[in-house]
């Protein structure tokens, strides 16, 4: 009898953790969505940042984390890159966009996307740890600001920090570096 007992106190705390691990909001993730959601997004952001471009050098990188979750979510798919390099380049410098042509972009995100076909990356959250102005000159900058992600994916945590410069009153990311 005393077996019995064990057996179904054992039954009891095995439902019990299933119920509470299916009913947990695990790893938080911003971009939960299906294909035509991204697809949608896509454009819908476009459109936002055409509209109303995002006044401070934290807005930019927000919507540069938007973008980025959309892109490497598990419902992306090929036929969307294009409306998300369009998009991603709105935020972008002059000198950054010289420097990388859309074509090669795309390229580079096809070629990215078919060399992890076993297990793409998958961006889980973006969150933004600071925001920086340098000083030149004795005086904190109104052209320039540096902003440090933490990006956590599926495979590790990126943590990079993006240069923002001001260009006809805009703020646009001029490049950004990963931090060891």
């Amino acid at each position: 009898m005393r077996k019995f007992g064990i057996i179904v106190f054992m039954i009891a705390i095995c439902v019990a953790y299933f119920f509470y691990v299916k009913a947990r909001p695990g790893i938080k993730s911003e971009v939960r969505t299906n294909a035509i959601q991204v697809d949608k997004r896509f454009k819908d952001i476009k459109e936002n940042i055409e509209e109303d471009y995002p006044a401070t050098a934290k807005e930019v990188i927000k919507v540069y984390n938007e973008l980025l979750g959309y892109a490497y979510c598990s419902s992306m798919k090929d036929e969307y890159i294009n409306q998300y390099v369009e998009d991603i380049r709105l935020l972008y410098s002059k000198e950054l966009l010289k420097l990388n042509s859309k074509e090669k972009q795309i390229a580079a995100i096809i070629a990215e996307r078919v060399a992890e076909i076993d297990k793409p990356l998958v961006v889980i959250e973006s969150s933004i740890e600071t925001v920086v102005k340098p000083e030149i000159d004795g005086k904190i900058s109104d052209t320039e600001a540096q902003v440090e992600v933490k990006h956590s994916t599926n495979k590790s945590d990126i943590l990079r920090t993006y240069t923002l410069v001001k260009e006809d009153g805009k703020w646009k990311i001029k490049s950004w570096k990963d931090e060891k």
